[in-house]
Formats: C-alpha cells, sequence, structure tokens
C-alpha cells in the first residue's frame, strides 16, 4: 500500500517524504515542518501509531493538515 499511494502521489508532481515507523513521521516533521504541506499517517504503524503520531505532531504545533488512512476497519481517529 504505502509504495502504491507513493507512486499514485509522484505521478502527480508531488514530492513525497516516507516515514517507516510513527516515531520518525513525527521526527522528519518536528525538524522540517515547512519541507511539508500535509503528513499522510497509517493508524496501524509501528513503534508510534498513527493516532498518537497525528496527537504528538499537533501537541508540539504542527498545523498542516495530517490525514490518517487505514487498510484496516477501526474506530474514527480523532485528533
Amino acid at each position: 500500500t504505502l509504495m502504491l499511494i507513493r507512486k499514485m502521489l509522484e505521478d502527480l508532481g508531488t514530492d513525497v517524504t516516507i516515514a517507516h515507523n510513527g516515531q520518525e513521521c513525527v521526527d522528519i516533521a518536528k525538524r522540517s515542518p515547512e519541507q511539508f504541506d500535509m503528513v499522510i499517517l497509517d493508524i496501524s504503524m509501528p513503534v508510534m501509531n498513527g493516532n498518537i503520531a497525528a496527537r504528538t505532531l499537533r501537541d508540539v504545533g504542527y498545523l498542516k493538515p495530517i490525514v490518517a488512512i487505514s487498510a484496516h476497519s477501526s474506530p474514527l481517529l480523532h485528533c
């Protein structure tokens, strides 16, 4: 799924940065928030799941859009 989404976004001309887990995503976004227009999180990412990563980004003042996705059925995300 990750590579499919990456290819679709790149085919649309979007620059894509991949993080392999929630903590890595938070670290990258905190380090260079101006580099990104949005963050797409998988709810079931390893190390730090998408729900916690989204809350952590908001807690540190990340104001850009955060999109949470999942290939699994789950309760709604509340950020």
